[in-house]
Order: structure tokens, then sequence, then C-alpha cells
């Protein structure tokens, strides 16, 4: 399995302004992200839910909880 957290640096650059700020908190806090729904995660940084959930699914191709588990490994 590819390592998430490189994944999101590897692209970062072409991410939109709201996919920045999701990749800035998952990338400063990793630890934090496995223990978040993504509604917490969407109020912890003030974004909606549908953009966490197309923003893992541009990441994994699936959803959020599969963004979640391999960070969980990784940190």
């Amino acid at each position: 399995m590819k390592n998430i957290l490189h994944q999101i640096e590897s692209k970062y650059q072409d991410f939109t302004k709201s996919e920045k700020k999701i990749a800035d908190f998952i990338l400063k806090s990793p630890h934090l992200i496995i223990k978040m729904s993504v509604q917490d995660l969407a109020k912890e940084i003030d974004t909606s839910t549908a953009s966490i959930v197309r923003f893992s699914k541009k990441i994994t191709a699936v959803s959020y909880t599969h963004l979640t588990l391999p960070t969980n490994r990784e940190v």
C-alpha cells in the first residue's frame, strides 16, 4: 500500500484551496484524524463534509475511512 501522507504531499500542488486546507491538517496532525469523524474534521478546519469526502476519494479512490486507516498505521 502506498503511503497516504506521501500521496498527499506529492499531489499537494494540484489541490484546490479547500483541499490544501484539508491536506495541511492531515499532514500536520495525522495522529488526530484517526479518531475524527468526517463531521469532526469538517468542524475543526471549517470546511464542508462534502469537501472532505471528495478529497478522500481523490487520494484513496474510496472513502474517508480508507484515508484514515492507512494513516493510522503510518503514524
